[in-house]
Protein backbone atom coordinates (compact mmCIF):
# COMPACT_ATOMS: atom_id res chain seq x y z
CA UNK A 1 0.00 0.00 0.00
CA UNK A 2 2.74 2.49 0.94
CA UNK A 3 4.66 1.60 -2.22
CA UNK A 4 1.59 2.28 -4.35
CA UNK A 5 1.10 5.70 -2.75
CA UNK A 6 4.78 6.51 -3.26
CA UNK A 7 4.70 5.45 -6.92
CA UNK A 8 1.60 7.48 -7.71
CA UNK A 9 2.95 10.54 -5.93
CA UNK A 10 6.26 10.31 -7.77
CA UNK A 11 4.55 9.81 -11.14
CA UNK A 12 2.45 12.93 -10.58
CA UNK A 13 5.20 15.25 -9.36
CA UNK A 14 8.57 14.21 -10.76
CA UNK A 15 8.70 16.51 -13.79
CA UNK A 16 7.57 19.53 -11.82
CA UNK A 17 10.15 18.80 -9.14
CA UNK A 18 12.94 18.63 -11.73
CA UNK A 19 11.79 21.93 -13.21
CA UNK A 20 11.77 23.51 -9.74
CA UNK A 21 15.29 22.24 -9.08
CA UNK A 22 16.41 23.71 -12.41
CA UNK A 23 14.86 27.09 -11.58
CA UNK A 24 16.54 27.07 -8.16
CA UNK A 25 19.94 26.37 -9.72
CA UNK A 26 19.53 29.24 -12.16
CA UNK A 27 18.41 31.56 -9.37
CA UNK A 28 20.89 30.64 -6.63
CA UNK A 29 24.17 29.78 -8.36
CA UNK A 30 26.28 32.63 -9.69
CA UNK A 31 28.44 30.06 -11.49
CA UNK A 32 25.84 28.46 -13.77
CA UNK A 33 28.16 25.68 -14.94
CA UNK A 34 28.83 24.62 -11.34
CA UNK A 35 25.13 24.74 -10.52
CA UNK A 36 24.20 22.66 -13.54
CA UNK A 37 26.88 20.12 -12.64
CA UNK A 38 25.39 19.81 -9.17
CA UNK A 39 21.91 19.48 -10.67
CA UNK A 40 23.07 16.72 -13.04
CA UNK A 41 24.69 14.83 -10.18
CA UNK A 42 21.58 15.14 -8.03
CA UNK A 43 19.32 13.96 -10.85
CA UNK A 44 21.66 11.05 -11.62
CA UNK A 45 21.58 9.99 -7.97
CA UNK A 46 17.78 10.26 -7.95
CA UNK A 47 17.66 7.99 -11.01
CA UNK A 48 19.86 5.45 -9.21
CA UNK A 49 17.55 5.40 -6.18
CA UNK A 50 14.45 5.23 -8.36
CA UNK A 51 15.92 2.31 -10.32
CA UNK A 52 16.68 0.50 -7.07
CA UNK A 53 13.04 0.95 -6.14
CA UNK A 54 11.53 -0.08 -9.46
CA UNK A 55 14.23 -2.44 -10.78
CA UNK A 56 12.96 -5.67 -12.36
CA UNK A 57 15.44 -7.97 -10.59
CA UNK A 58 16.47 -6.54 -7.24
CA UNK A 59 14.09 -3.62 -6.89
CA UNK A 60 11.73 -3.17 -3.99
CA UNK A 61 8.71 -3.58 -6.26
CA UNK A 62 10.08 -6.80 -7.78
CA UNK A 63 10.21 -8.35 -4.32
CA UNK A 64 6.54 -7.54 -3.79
CA UNK A 65 5.40 -10.19 -6.25
CA UNK A 66 2.38 -9.62 -8.52
CA UNK A 67 1.34 -6.43 -6.73
CA UNK A 68 4.79 -4.97 -7.30
CA UNK A 69 4.76 -6.04 -10.94
CA UNK A 70 1.47 -4.21 -11.44
CA UNK A 71 2.98 -1.08 -9.90
CA UNK A 72 6.01 -1.34 -12.20
CA UNK A 73 3.69 -0.91 -15.16
CA UNK A 74 2.69 2.50 -13.76
CA UNK A 75 6.30 3.55 -13.12
CA UNK A 76 8.06 6.34 -14.96
CA UNK A 77 10.35 4.67 -17.47
CA UNK A 78 14.11 5.13 -17.28
CA UNK A 79 14.23 6.55 -20.85
CA UNK A 80 11.66 9.20 -19.87
CA UNK A 81 13.69 10.00 -16.77
CA UNK A 82 16.92 10.23 -18.79
CA UNK A 83 15.25 12.48 -21.34
CA UNK A 84 14.30 14.96 -18.62
CA UNK A 85 17.81 14.85 -17.17
CA UNK A 86 19.32 15.58 -20.59
CA UNK A 87 16.98 18.51 -21.12
CA UNK A 88 18.67 20.32 -18.24
CA UNK A 89 22.25 20.15 -19.46
CA UNK A 90 24.21 23.25 -20.34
Amino acid sequence: EAAAVLMRDFAERWKGAIEAMHRDVITHFSNLQRGMDILQRALSQLLIYYTRFTGPIEGVLARMGPAGAALCKEAVTNPAFLYEIKKHRV
